[in-house]
Parts: structure tokens; C-alpha cells; sequence
């Protein structure tokens, strides 16, 4: 029976504990663009060349904007009183887009 996973940022013995010695699973890369401008360029070809099956980079950078940042920035959120929210701002949107890959793939 081959099994099909998604992961996100795995390091190689993650990922072989996840796909199993015996390559009887699929790992589907899953990589969540928020803005990071070049380092996700060698994402693709490194996640192919560590043994995923397929591999998923997924723009969201126009709804992370519109339905976060503006959102979060007019309500003034900070954290501990002078800290804008950073990159965990973005957690729940990435996991959406991962479950939405995740269905696609028949995870």
C-alpha cells in the first residue's frame, strides 16, 4: 500500500523516518511563499533531490497581505507591548494552504 504525506521544513531523518526505509510512502514538499524572496529559489530542486515525490510551492503572499498583515497593522497588535507579531502571524494561513495541498495530493 503506498501512503502519501505532506511535510513542510523537514530535516533528512524526518523524512525518512516519514517515508520509511522501504520507500513504501510518497512525501509531497509543501513549501508556503509569505515574502521570502530568494530563498525559496533551490526549495524545489532540493526537496526533489532529497526524495519527494512532488513538491508544492504556493503563493500566498496577495492573501497573507489583504487578510493578515493590513488586518494585524490597523489593529495595532503587538506582542509583549512592543514586538509586532512576526512570522507566526502567518502559521494559520500556511496551515490552510498545506490541508488544501494535502486533500489535492490524497494525503
Amino acid at each position: 500500500m503506498q501512503h502519501r504525506g505532506v511535510c513542510g521544513k523537514l530535516p533528512p531523518n524526518h523524512r525518512e523516518r516519514i517515508a520509511g526505509r522501504d520507500g513504501a510512502s510518497d512525501v509531497v514538499a509543501f513549501c508556503a511563499d509569505v515574502g521570502q524572496g530568494e530563498e525559496l529559489i533551490p526549495v524545489r530542486d532540493k526537496a526533489l533531490r532529497t526524495g519527494a515525490s512532488s513538491v508544492h510551492i504556493v503563493d500566498l503572499r496577495e492573501e497573507f497581505v489583504r487578510d493578515f498583515l493590513f488586518p494585524m497593522l490597523r489593529a495595532n497588535a503587538v506582542y509583549e507591548g512592543s514586538y509586532l507579531l512576526g512570522t507566526s502571524i502567518a502559521r494559520p494561513l500556511i496551515a490552510k494552504a498545506q490541508v488544501e495541498v494535502a486533500a489535492k495530493e490524497g494525503a
